[in-house]
């Protein structure tokens, strides 16, 4: 767990400085904060994997806090508390807390629900970024799968989809976009379909305003050159 920073928010000393040294023993990097207000000013200062807070804390309580905090992270945030009634996990969950831990507490299940919501975050964070940040390189070719263009060089290049197997007729070149196209491959008149796919592909080259055209050479290839506009 190197490199995890938690930020403890506790006005009880002794509880405060138990939990710590249980996370150090874990290797977790500890900050301490003893009221509600001190531990919103260290996380504006400081990037933490994870907030565990008390909710009945002078200056600032707990549930102000984790709003201030929820304003602008989604980080991890574990209630420590002496209300244990439902109504009160109901309302601290529905505020914005992951966990919710009734004191007193066994130590042990502290910290096993701070591994499990550290690694449900990580995983949540991991599949996010890979969400956003699908570009791949190749040397100086740059795929760009978030906005669907490739760059070669840092300028845009417009792609090209080629058949291998013979080509189209010129005459049946504006008909190959048609829903129900066939062709007729020789003559004992054996059809293939080949328009839905091409159709599909037309309408959503179109719905990102972009354009396709059509290159054929018979009996040896046909090129579908698809340009997109460059996203804004």
């Amino acid at each position: 767990m190197e490199n995890l920073k938690i930020l403890i928010v506790e006005d009880d000393i002794n509880i405060n400085n138990m939990i710590k040294e249980a996370l150090c023993k874990e290797g977790y990097e500890v900050e301490q904060a003893f009221h509600g207000l001190e531990g919103v000013e260290k996380f504006v200062k400081y990037n933490y994997n994870m907030v565990i807070l008390d909710i009945m804390m002078p200056v600032m309580d707990g549930i102000e806090a984790m709003g201030r905090i929820r304003q602008k992270s989604k980080v991890p945030i574990i209630i420590l508390s002496a209300k244990g009634e439902d109504s009160d996990k109901i309302i601290g969950l529905g505020m914005g807390a992951d966990d919710y831990i009734v004191k007193p507490f066994s130590v042990p299940e502290l910290i096993a629900r701070v591994k499990s919501n550290i690694r449900r975050s990580i995983y949540y964070n991991e599949r996010e970024a890979n969400i956003k940040d699908k570009v791949y390189k190749y040397g100086n070719v740059e795929f760009n799968l978030n906005n669907y263009i490739v760059l070669k060089e840092g300028k845009e290049l417009a792609m090209s989809i080629y058949d291998r197997g013979k080509g189209i007729e010129k005459s049946q070149i504006s008909q190959i976009f048609n829903r129900l196209y066939t062709q007729e491959k020789s003559r004992n008149r054996k059809l293939q379909g080949s328009g839905l796919g091409l159709t599909i592909v037309k309408k959503l080259v179109e719905g990102m305003n972009g354009s396709i055209e059509v290159q054929s050479i018979p009996y040896d290839k046909t090129s579908f050159i698809i340009t997109l506009p460059k996203a804004n």
